[in-house]
């Protein structure tokens, strides 16, 4: 059990995985009540490059994170997998997942509940290219969310880095979120999910391809396929 921390360094994970820690587990942690800043799990990233500038091959499994400081899990590295976890209860800062600069990631079968944030803009699932990060890759299966007062996605290109995108969400359940969607990069694919009663803050569509943060770049590659959309705040997606 890890609690508190309100003595470690600022912006350090409960459990702090550096490069090069390669082939690490990290299970049956119950994470929770962390002080401002002190996210669950925390990645180092020595630079933009997934494969060779992050841990590799490590594993997240059955772990309870609850009111974190932080960004519940935030991945650098590729060939990570995160599986059998339950995220609930919020955070003070922002995610649940950010994925920026991380390649080959399976993220399944987690429970992802009531999901808030004290301070900054959260959302369930992040990835973005500020400072240049590759991100690419990303299977996000199996997963139920629920009664998320955040954005599912917000996922943008702002620097059009490449490789960013090829991520793909299937056979989820997503329901009672607030806000929808940020989709600004190639390559994203939705088969198989369910959305009931999502996106109903700003009554909007949970599923928004084209970003502010690139406006008039054309998006290309992204997928909707055999989806179920029920009582959302638009009534359905808007690829």
């Amino acid at each position: 059990e890890i609690t508190g921390m309100s003595t470690a360094p600022t912006y350090a994970g409960a459990i702090q995985v550096n490069f090069p820690a390669n082939n690490c587990s990290v299970s049956n942690n119950y994470i929770h009540d962390l002080a401002e800043g002190h996210g669950g799990v925390t990645f180092e990233s020595k630079g933009v490059i997934p494969e060779s500038d992050g841990a590799n091959n490590c594993s997240i499994k059955n772990n309870t994170m609850q009111r974190t400081g932080d960004v519940m899990v935030a991945l650098h590295g590729t060939g990570h997998i995160i599986e059998n976890n339950i995220f609930r209860d919020g955070a003070i800062w922002e995610d649940v997942f950010r994925l920026t600069g991380s390649a080959n990631i399976i993220i399944r079968n987690n429970l992802i509940l009531n999901h808030r944030s004290d301070k900054g803009h959260a959302d369930i699932f992040q990835i973005f290219s500020d400072n240049g990060e590759q991100t690419h890759d990303i299977l996000f299966e199996r997963n139920f969310v629920d009664g998320n007062d955040t954005q599912m996605f917000q996922m943008t290109n702002t620097k059009n880095v490449h490789p960013v995108g090829n991520i793909t969400f299937k056979n989820n359940v997503f329901t009672n979120t607030q806000l929808g969607s940020t989709i600004g990069i190639d390559n994203i694919s939705f088969i198989n999910n369910t959305f009931i009663h999502d996106s109903l803050y700003y009554a909007t569509h949970p599923l928004v391809f084209g970003s502010d943060y690139n406006p008039g770049v054309m998006l290309l590659g992204g997928r909707v396929v055999n989806n179920v959309f029920i009582g959302n705040g638009g009534n359905g997606s808007n690829p």
